[in-house]
């Protein structure tokens, strides 16, 4: 399960393309933790909790998005 979260495979001379896939994956994965933190911003204020929940949904599918590209690419 720490795989699929997580790469632990990773290569040690990686190719161009393999660099593309992690650049991308971390572009991603803070694109995905912003989305959480303000998620979890607005899950505090009363007058905005549909906002926030949303919020929270699009920065996982941001990460899984991220991760997919990752092995894609990348191959870890």
């Amino acid at each position: 399960m720490s795989a699929f979260l997580w790469p632990t495979n990773i290569k040690a001379a990686p190719g161009g393309i393999a660099r593309l896939g992690r650049v991308l994956h971390w572009l991603f994965v803070a694109v995905a933790a912003a989305f959480a933190i303000g998620g979890a911003f607005f899950l505090t204020q009363e007058y905005n909790r549909e906002s926030g929940l949303g919020m929270l949904l699009t920065g996982g599918g941001f990460f899984l998005f991220a991760r997919a590209l990752r092995y894609i690419l990348a191959g870890e």
